[in-house]
């Protein structure tokens, strides 16, 4: 629990009872409101009445996750290595394994995961909203400027992780499937989770155990990123000339955030309604194409939203509500997602 400013507080003057508790959060959760959720689901799982109905499990996740993600925040050391997910993605599948979860919850949270898929829901709204939250001129102008060394780095990618595999007695598939291209796809809610489900798809099998596999590999690569991204900005603060300054093209007038679409904070409830549809119907694109020519669906996703950003067929205000829906769902569901994988698709011993 980490200490925050209250919520509301200084713009609802009220009650002051629950103030000196919301002044702590149980990692996205104030301690009130993980209490009011926390204490009836005890009191349904000691009467064994989880079911796998929505409004239960959003309560089920959204409570696992936020006492995980704290959990997984304690130590320094661990929040830097990624504590938080790691605790998300791993806890739940090792108490499932040693059968320290009511059995209900577990066989709830399962029927729930496996029948809603909502994983896809997650993918639709984060890539979608990623890619056309980039401004059209930074996408076009940085997919040329970035393509050659991004080739190079790629290949030394490559041609060092598939020798260092080869010296561990690694197979070279196992080397660039489930270690270099997970590691270059990036986090765990743009990269791991879709690259897990594309797998799954190629592969027809399940996401979680690949899951199990890819996010630790992930998870260590970006603390070592944040490493060497840390010398690395040192070394740029010294030497400006040596630095774009976060920019993806080094334009004097034009900031960092420029380069990204800013999510409109006066954006309606329908311009968001419309994002958020906009993101499903391009989810059913691409299921129409797999059954069609069995292309993985995150793939089509990624394939279709960067074709209308290049091609500038969407309007401004769509853009822009976008980035909202990624937002939320990258701030909020990531976690509970996580959690859900591992109660239901996570074998503990894959781990």
């Amino acid at each position: 629990m980490t200490g925050t400013p209250p919520i509301g507080r200084e713009a609802r003057p009220g009650p002051r009872l629950l103030w000196p508790l919301a002044r702590y959060r149980v990692g996205l959760l104030p301690l009130p409101l993980f209490l009011l959720l926390a204490i009836p689901l005890c009191l349904l799982a000691w009467q064994r009445a989880i079911t796998p109905e929505s409004p239960l499990m959003i309560a089920v996740l959204a409570t696992g996750a936020s006492l995980c993600a704290w959990a997984g925040g304690l130590f320094p050391w661990l929040r830097r290595l990624g504590g938080p997910a790691l605790v998300c993605a791993f806890l739940p599948s090792y108490l499932v394994a040693r059968h320290w979860l009511p059995s209900q919850l577990v066989t709830s949270v399962s029927a729930f995961t496996r029948g809603s898929n909502f994983i896809y829901l997650f993918i639709a709204a984060v890539i979608v909203g990623s890619i056309l939250g980039l401004e059209r001129r930074v996408l076009l102008g940085g997919m040329l400027r970035v393509f050659v060394p991004l080739a190079a780095g790629s290949l030394a990618a490559f041609l060092v992780g598939s020798a260092v595999g080869s010296l561990t007695g690694l197979r070279l598939g196992d080397v660039l499937l489930l270690i270099l291209v997970p590691v270059m796809a990036g986090g765990v809610g743009d990269g791991a989770i879709p690259l897990s489900v594309g797998y799954a798809e190629l592969h027809r099998g399940e996401a979680g155990p690949l899951l199990g596999q890819i996010l630790p590999v992930v998870l260590l690569a970006n603390f070592v990123a944040i490493v060497a991204g840390g010398a690395l900005n040192a070394l740029g603060r010294r030497y400006p000339a040596w630095s774009g300054g976060g920019r993806l093209q080094v334009e004097p007038s034009a900031p960092a955030a420029a380069q990204h679409l800013p999510a409109d904070p006066s954006a309606t409830v329908e311009q968001i309604a419309v994002a958020f549809l906009f993101a499903i119907a391009l989810y059913l694109v691409a299921v129409c194409l797999h059954s069609l020519l069995q292309f993985p669906v995150p793939v089509t996703m990624l394939a279709a939203a960067t074709l209308l950003k290049l091609t500038n067929l969407l309007p401004l205000a769509v853009e822009q509500a976008t980035v909202q829906v990624s937002r939320f769902f990258a701030t909020a569901v990531t976690y509970p997602l996580l959690v859900a994988v591992a109660v239901a698709l996570t074998p503990w011993a894959s781990v």
